[in-house]
């Protein structure tokens, strides 16, 4: 068995059998529904209401472009790989249990795990005294995601890579094309 299969599979057993419990089920059914960007996006703009001022615009530019590009890479990649779900893996050596809905293809990246990673680096960046609780909500929604056999972890990890790299690298993009086309009042 390849190495990230068997990252995968040890990955997805633990979350899928070895620490389920009935309430955790139904914990993690309410933490994953996070991960589906109205709720933590409406929670983030409420956070983010007295920040934009004149000094932050380019930089919510930025970030909510990083938003839109990574969500276009994140859905491209996920149609495009076409990787199917663990319950339809032939590799994971025992039955997936499932808790909610029977997901079979389009597994990686994880959508819940990049929109809920993106919007918690735009939070992040802008109130980062809220980082540490935010990214660890962040880290429960990539874990239920696997808790309720959705995802394997590689598709969680590459969701929260490509969530935190698409809103940083569009804050700093936004910056740069910034100061070469604005230029300062004398």
């Amino acid at each position: 068995m390849p190495i990230l299969q068997s990252f995968d599979a040890l990955g997805f057993n633990f979350f899928n059998h070895q620490i389920a419990t009935p309430w955790l089920d139904y914990l993690m059914v309410v933490i994953t529904e996070l991960g589906n960007g109205w709720a933590s996006g409406i929670v983030t703009l409420f956070l983010l209401r007295h920040t934009f001022i004149k000094e932050n615009k380019i930089s919510y530019i930025g970030a909510f472009s990083g938003l839109a590009v990574g969500s276009l890479v994140c859905a491209s990649l996920k149609y495009g790989l076409a990787r199917p779900r663990p319950a339809t893996a032939d590799f994971l050596g025992e039955p997936v249990r499932l808790v909610n809905e029977l997901l079979t293809k389009n597994s990686l990246p994880s959508g819940h795990t990049f929109t809920i990673f993106a919007i918690t680096s735009i939070l992040a960046y802008f109130r980062p005294q809220l980082a540490i609780p935010a990214y660890i909500v962040a880290l429960l929604v990539a874990i239920s995601r696997i808790y309720l056999a959705a995802h394997f972890p590689t598709d969680v990890i590459s969701g929260a890579f490509l969530g935190c790299v698409s809103i940083y690298l569009g804050i700093f993009a936004a910056k740069k094309i910034a100061a070469k086309l604005i230029k300062p009042k004398s």
